[in-house]
């Protein structure tokens, strides 16, 4: 899932999150972008609420909401590149 996994009371202000994006090529920076869990669309609660009514989790479940930091649609990634996802206060996934 990635570098850490913080429970939902553990987060002050989940709507104030920053998000950054890069994606290296060697040493060179083909892409960055940043947003935040402000620009959510959907309330948590009423996502959680979805995912949850239909089904139950007896072992819990993890709801990814994706990002809106999309390289434009001619980028294709290539073996070697290095992807940086980053959230404040949950951590850093480096996928190469």
């Amino acid at each position: 899932m990635g570098p850490g996994i913080r429970s939902t009371w553990e987060v002050p202000d989940p709507y104030a999150l920053g998000i950054r994006l890069g994606i290296a090529r060697g040493s060179r920076e083909m892409w960055t972008g940043s947003a935040s869990t402000g620009l959510l669309h959907r309330r948590i609660e009423d996502l959680v609420e979805h995912l949850l009514r239909a089904d139950r989790y007896p072992y819990g479940v993890v709801l990814a909401t994706g990002t809106c930091l999309v390289p434009e649609s001619d980028f294709t990634l290539r073996p070697g590149d290095e992807v940086r996802i980053e959230i404040d206060g949950l951590g850093r996934l480096v996928t190469p």
